[in-house]
């Protein structure tokens, strides 16, 4: 009673923050938004939140506070470059925000966080403002209030004693996992910073054990937390918390990932692998979905493309990818994957139709379709991020659609074609041969869902035309 009457009070307090914007403040130095290497630009950031030179630009500052061992900035109100009293990141998986709480004049934190990480504002308490660098979706005001409640209960540690410099892992999709998290660890090592890293905290892990992945690091600089424990131990441990995320994929994690991916596998396993490879022409990933986003003409899409081949006189193996079984299950995870294991193992049965051979992936553990990915020699997959496994592992041709809303987004704002430098870029479904289905799609718990999420279908002809000219392009078959 006492507690939620407190929380309803400082949501009110909090509710009358003034926010305004950083072009419109002229009485304050500003330059603490901005990286050594970022030129100082007046006004709103322009730019999405996948551009990915715009991600380097921003998050450069993540190096130079881990060279430094302390997030340095110029103080707004002098010209003292002022290292934090406090890091604190309430709730990171929730707000995906650090304040770091700084001392001149006057007390004012600087809000790091949305999606990546970036320098987003700075909170004045005694003048009860928010200085906003650029715009976010995070509500601020109830962010601050879950702050200023938990500091109330659990007051944290001056970072002037005994302080850690740590990073933390909690991403529970495999996507991220990989992408930002274990990618991110791999640039700490090749830039020689790894070793300023006291304590890595991770929640989850969806791809591997993470000790064995990073074997050269010393394994007491693990520590695995719930997400319910991992604000109060890094209360305890005093840690000075950093973010640290990549976007570009570094080939050396994709080597690293696929040794230690061989090595989890059974020789039985592998042999089978080696015998399919050996054994067709053609090594065709394709990808399938449940829920929305689903392409509804795929099996008569697959059938033309197959029937092409075999006229060719091309042997054909489907390598079929879904939901892969992560190496640890989250608690967001549990008590979904079965049913959408069940959903996509009802597309498969449509296959045997066709008269194909083909190799099903859907349940498996991930280890085992990452390896998969190795034998495939071209893809046709539902556009994400990255084009659900494929493009991560195997520098492949391949197409990738979804529906009218994704075919229309350019290049630079649609998942999984930025990321990866590719010899063979992945080619894209033209809008033209894109249709949305009339009815709505429905999220897994039922309820209806904006025309972002439709279903779809594509020109059958035009599209097979397309991904044989793909083949042909790239000497996998003659014209």
């Amino acid at each position: 009673m006492i507690k939620q009457l407190t929380k309803k009070l400082l949501k009110f307090r909090f509710n009358k923050l003034k926010i305004v914007h950083s072009h419109s403040v002229t009485a304050l130095d500003l330059n603490c938004f901005y990286s050594s290497n970022e030129p100082e630009v007046h006004g709103h950031i322009h730019g999405n939140r996948r551009d990915i030179n715009r991600i380097d630009k921003v998050t450069a500052f993540h190096d130079e506070w881990i060279s430094a061992k302390s997030a340095i900035i110029k103080s707004p109100f002098s010209n003292r470059h002022l290292s934090p009293i406090k890091s604190n990141c309430y709730y990171i998986d929730t707000y995906h925000c650090i304040l770091y709480q700084y001392m001149d004049t006057k007390k004012f934190f600087l809000i790091v966080g949305d999606y990546w990480f970036e320098k987003i504002g700075l909170y004045i308490p005694k003048d009860n403002m928010i200085i906003l660098h650029r715009e976010t979706t995070i509500d601020l005001k109830e962010m601050l209030g879950v702050y200023s409640l938990r500091n109330l209960i659990n007051k944290s540690k001056s970072l002037r004693a005994n302080c850690k410099l740590s990073i933390v892992l909690y991403h529970d999709h495999i996507a991220h996992h990989i992408m930002n998290e274990l990618n991110g660890i791999q640039s700490l090592i090749d830039n020689g910073l790894i070793k300023n890293i006291d304590q890595i905290f991770y929640c989850n892990l969806p791809y591997g054990n993470i000790e064995e992945i990073f074997h050269e690091i010393p394994i007491d600089k693990f520590t695995k937390v719930t997400r319910e424990k991992l604000n109060t131990k890094i209360t305890e441990d005093n840690s000075f918390i950093l973010p640290y995320q990549k976007v570009k994929i570094n080939d050396k994690i994709i080597t690293r990932l696929k040794l230690y991916q061989r090595k989890k596998l059974s020789g039985e396993s592998l042999h089978e692998m080696n015998v399919k490879d050996q054994h067709y022409n053609i090594k065709l990933w394709i990808s399938i979905r449940s829920g929305n986003r689903i392409l509804s003409n795929k099996i008569e899409i697959l059938e033309k493309i197959i029937n092409e081949l075999k006229k060719k006189g091309k042997s054909v193996l489907l390598i079929i990818d879904g939901y892969s079984e992560p190496f640890e299950l989250s608690n967001r995870e549990d008590g979904q994957y079965q049913k959408i294991i069940a959903q996509e193992k009802d597309v498969i049965k449509n296959l045997k139709n066709i008269g194909v051979d083909y190799v099903d992936l859907v349940g498996s553990p991930i280890k085992e379709v990452l390896t998969w990915a190795e034998v495939a020699n071209c893809y046709f997959c539902h556009t994400g991020t990255l084009h659900h496994k494929i493009s991560w592992f195997s520098d492949i041709p391949g197409l990738v659609h979804s529906n009218e809303h994704f075919s229309s987004l350019p290049e630079e704002l649609l998942p999984g074609m930025n990321e990866k430098k590719w010899i063979n870029q992945p080619m894209r479904i033209p809008l033209s041969y894109v249709q949305d289905n009339q009815t709505k799609s429905r999220s897994r718990n039922g309820s209806i869902l904006s025309k972002k999420f439709s279903n779809y279908k594509l020109d059958v002809n035009k599209t097979k035309d397309l991904f044989m000219k793909i083949l042909i392009d790239n000497g996998l078959i003659n014209s």
